[in-house]
């Protein structure tokens, strides 16, 4: 027979006896701290603790600004005066509304382009 060209790494089967098992040791307190410090940079603690100063702050100057501009124009439901509200609807003229179907011009007026 020709001799083996291949090396023990490289063989589909490997020998029964070179497969051990490894005990495994279990991971203390101290070694998970290690692993939870290890992707942390080295001001990490000091940053989130600022951040949550930061937000905190931020809380307390929105309470004490109190009422908001906001994009839609409505104050907050709790400045609403719904009662007032009805009653000045009620003193009012009741407004028409109606499509626009076609643009006439009266005598003497230009109605724009001719």
């Amino acid at each position: 027979m020709s001799s083996d060209y291949l090396g023990d790494d490289m063989r589909k089967e490997k020998k029964k006896d070179e497969k051990e098992e490894k005990a495994y040791q279990e991971l203390d307190e101290a070694d998970i701290a290690v692993l939870k410090r290890y992707g942390q940079g080295a001001y990490a603690e000091q940053l989130k603790q600022l951040d949550t100063d930061i937000e905190e702050g931020l809380k307390r100057v929105n309470e004490l600004c109190g009422v908001k501009e906001s994009d839609t124009g409505l104050a907050p439901p709790a400045l609403w005066d719904i009662a007032a509200d009805k009653q000045a609807m009620q003193l009012e003229q009741p407004l028409q509304v109606a499509p626009i179907c076609q643009v006439r011009c009266g005598s003497g007026r230009s109605c724009g382009a001719h």
